[in-house]
């Protein structure tokens, strides 16, 4: 498979309930995109695991700037050279125990 067709797939992926209705299924397990209050990393993690079949994600915090609480930045699945989900052998980059989840500009 080329660099395209890979392309091409993370789009389809991106497409599919991971991607586009994440925001709506996190939102079914009480997590809603906020900048005043904080989630328990641990909470995220077990709501975006349910999500994705049981299959772990990774995700990455960054500092907010005007702020000394973490944000999340990116959360990353992982699929197998097939497309099959897999769990995510990256850990999570994220200090927590309370993170913030913003809403995407």
């Amino acid at each position: 498979m080329g660099v395209l067709q890979y392309f091409e797939k993370t789009l389809e992926l991106f497409g599919s309930d991971i991607g586009q209705r994440l925001k709506a299924k996190l939102a079914a397990e009480k997590i809603t995109p906020t900048i005043y209050s904080t989630y328990k990393l641990v909470d995220i993690q077990a709501a975006l695991n349910k999500i994705n079949g049981n299959f772990s994600c990774t995700i990455i915090c960054n500092q907010r700037n005007s702020n000394t609480k973490e944000q999340i930045q990116e959360i990353r699945f992982s699929f197998t050279k097939d497309f099959k989900k897999q769990h995510n052998r990256t850990p999570s980059r994220c200090t927590g125990p309370d993170v913030l989840f913003p809403a995407s500009a």
